[in-house]
């Protein structure tokens, strides 16, 4: 009788476990899903850029699509430099505006990087400006990033401003979910970056005809962000009929 009524304990109690081994696996099958998406795609700014497309940007971009994401661009820097709030152009709006003086001819919105301190602290009044403007706009947490566009129905992102916040004693991480889950596998996956690169005051350079704010150290901070190509990122394999001449020559490092 003690044999069958162990068994029968075992039984049951390997029964209760069911559920709770249940939840674990689809908790791994979600986390791991999630990882493998986050990896095959080029980065994490590449995977948010997508979530808020509904069709691809044409090659090369239309001038007209060009001259109204920088004048709305221009727009959004005027006004959170009337609210004293550093940003920067970054990622391929950099590239563009440091060799070439305007947009990448495969991009089709502009990047800016702010601190998470200065977001947070100009969040309702800047938000404010960007409503009385017409404008739309969300905060994507899993991605750290505030899209902003013309209206509703706009099928890309006109203008993308990435958060980071404070990392270490002297350095900046992006901020967002996805973007930690990344950093969990590779450490380098944050775009972790020299603090004062983001600190004021700083220059302005003209892109596409309107002066617009760059980081300190100009291409310093692409370092971190296109570690192998930070420099000579390849767009020809995207608009091979498209050739641009570099405002200045190419850094030796």
């Amino acid at each position: 009788m003690r044999l069958v009524s162990e068994k029968t304990e075992s039984t049951m109690f390997r029964l209760k476990l069911k559920p709770n081994q249940a939840a674990i696996t689809l908790l791994a099958v979600l986390v791991l899903g999630t990882v493998i998406l986050i990896l095959n795609a080029e980065s994490s700014h590449f995977i948010t850029e997508v979530g808020h497309r509904t069709t691809s940007p044409v090659c090369p971009v239309k001038h007209e699509r060009k001259e109204q994401v920088v004048n709305l661009a221009w727009l959004v820097s005027s006004e959170l430099t009337d609210l004293r709030v550093d940003h920067a152009l970054c990622y391929d709006s950099l590239i563009g505006a440091l060799k070439y003086g305007r947009l990448l001819p495969t991009q089709d919105h502009v990047d800016f990087c702010i601190m998470d301190t200065d977001y947070i602290r100009v969040f309702s009044m800047f938000t404010d400006k960007l409503s009385k403007s017409g404008l739309n706009f969300f905060y994507n947490s899993s991605h750290g990033e505030f899209i902003i566009s013309r209206g509703r129905h706009s099928s890309s992102p006109d203008v993308a401003i990435t958060v980071f916040y404070i990392c270490g004693r002297r350095h900046a991480c992006r901020a967002g979910v996805a973007r930690w889950l990344l950093s969990f596998f590779n450490g380098d996956s944050l775009d972790a970056f020299p603090r004062d690169l983001l600190k004021g005051p700083l220059k302005n350079l003209t892109f596409q005809g309107k002066p617009m704010p760059v980081p300190n150290g100009d291409a310093e901070i692409l370092k971190s962000f296109y570690p192998t190509d930070w420099w000579n990122k390849n767009i020809e394999h995207v608009c091979p009929n498209v050739t641009l001449l570099p405002l200045q020559p190419l850094p030796h490092n």
